[in-house]
């Protein structure tokens, strides 16, 4: 078939019936579309509720939790990378300061400033940072006993810094009320 006879059967082509407009009212289109719309979000709304878990513990006990899972970490390098980790999340919590991004010589110049915290346990907790440096970059093996001395130390020190903070908290309380 050559180009001119394409050509004219091209143009000889027409439409049997022209366009056609459904005129559809729009209460309808709404309608319809919230017929259609309700189950879906209900669907989606069903699944991804069941993931959705409410925790009712503090940031206090989920992080004391964390630390004493720690009691059955092995690995030396993992067990202070974990500790360290955790424990500075919680006085980034308690204290508003940020101790994830300070070295521990920086915390250490901090952490004397707070009076819920004895000079004792702070110095307990700074050696065990400095353990925890040492495993995480030297990596230097700690015995057994002392990892879990730093972690009962760590664990000592929330629960002590949390019984501070209410006993504040309800002496404040008490002041208020008189």
């Amino acid at each position: 078939m050559d180009e001119a006879t394409k050509e004219k059967l091209i143009n000889s082509l027409k439409d049997i019936h022209g366009f056609v407009e459904i005129q559809i009212p729009l209460w309808w289109l709404i309608t319809f579309s919230v017929i259609i719309l309700i189950p879906i979000i209900y669907f989606i709304w069903k699944k991804y509720k069941k993931d959705i878990v409410t925790d009712t513990r503090t940031k206090t006990e989920i992080i004391l939790d964390e630390i004493k899972s720690l009691e059955q970490e092995n690995n030396t390098k993992n067990f202070y990378i974990n500790y360290s980790e955790l424990t500075r999340e919680y006085f980034d919590y308690r204290f508003g300061l940020n101790f994830v991004d300070k070295t521990t010589k920086e915390i250490e110049k901090e952490i004397y400033k707070f009076e819920e915290i004895a000079t004792n346990q702070a110095k307990l907790f700074i050696k065990s940072l400095e353990r925890a440096d040492l495993a995480k970059f030297a990596k230097k093996e700690f015995k057994e006993e002392e990892k879990l001395q730093d972690l009962y130390d760590a664990i000592e020190l929330i629960y002590k810094i949390e019984e501070k903070i209410t006993t504040k908290n309800n002496e404040e309380k008490e002041l208020e009320i008189s």
